[in-house]
């Protein structure tokens, strides 16, 4: 008539993501341990975003497992908005997160910096949506988006692209 107990810990799962920072349709590496050894992930999102690749996520016979996926579009469409996004995984009855990706903001340049009225200056870019087109772009208040507007790629890039500067009296304006 002699009991016992003893309490046993069962771990949440832990997920990282390297590198820490991509636009959609750029590429991380999703790694986690501590979920149930050779089965198979139900979930993985990234802000909600449905990121299971297509051959899948299992784990080792050690609970780990490690992914190279594309960062996937929203669920409604269009890339994932600028901002901290949680990476969740679900494998068995172990569910584990991370909020350490950010969909950086939209960035560009401008080459060269100083440059006189109607002579040419190159922009390139990144963050921005994938697969849109710049649809406004001024140099003060002159529209000088070109026509076919300059697109960006699957992964938010704007490839170089020149533009003309217009006649503009002598001064600093905003791109």
């Amino acid at each position: 008539n002699r009991t016992a107990t003893a309490k046993v810990t069962v771990p949440t799962g832990t997920v990282t993501v390297d590198p820490v920072s991509q636009t959609t349709g750029g590429t991380v590496t999703i790694s986690g341990e501590n979920f149930p050894p050779s089965r198979t992930a139900s979930v993985l999102t990234i802000g909600g975003a449905d990121a299971i690749p297509v051959g899948g996520v299992t784990t080792g016979s050690d609970g780990t497992f490690s992914v190279e996926i594309e960062v996937p579009a929203r669920t409604s469409g269009g890339s994932l908005l600028p901002g901290v996004k949680i990476i969740t995984a679900t494998i068995g009855q172990i569910s584990g997160s991370t909020t350490t990706v950010a969909i950086p903001n939209p960035t560009f340049t401008i080459d060269p910096v100083t440059e006189a009225g109607e002579e040419e200056i190159t922009i390139t870019g990144t963050g921005f949506n994938a697969w849109t087109s710049v649809s406004v772009l001024t140099i003060g208040s002159a529209d000088v988006n070109p026509s076919p507007a300059p697109r960006a790629t699957s992964t938010g890039e704007l490839t170089a692209f020149t533009i003309q500067i217009p006649a503009l009296n002598p001064g600093t304006y905003t791109v």
